[in-house]
């Protein structure tokens, strides 16, 4: 399955640029999580107020999403950067 989560950036983030490398670096071991087999990171290449920042791709089996849903990762991903966050879809698919 592929686990997408899909982040805008509040008005905290003066840079998106930036915002997209600790993104990458939050999430860069992911792999490491049994289950969790590749990451893909996509930058939005629209500056509209109504799209998105960044899009996290996670290949996984289900297992492992539940694997990654407890992890460290995650909850470190969620204290560090919730508050940098203005909205957030979460999106699953085969």
């Amino acid at each position: 399955m592929k686990h997408c989560i899909i982040v805008k950036w509040n008005e905290k983030v003066l840079s998106k640029d930036d915002f997209y490398d600790k993104a990458y670096r939050a999430f860069e071991h992911v792999t490491d999580i049994e289950g969790v087999s590749e990451l893909k990171l996509f930058k939005s290449c629209s500056d509209r107020a109504n799209r998105f920042d960044v899009m996290i791709q996670i290949v996984c089996t289900q297992e492992g999403l539940e694997n990654y849903d407890k992890s460290i990762l995650h909850k470190e991903w969620k204290d560090t950067y919730t508050q940098f966050i203005e909205k957030k879809a979460i999106f699953d698919f085969e």
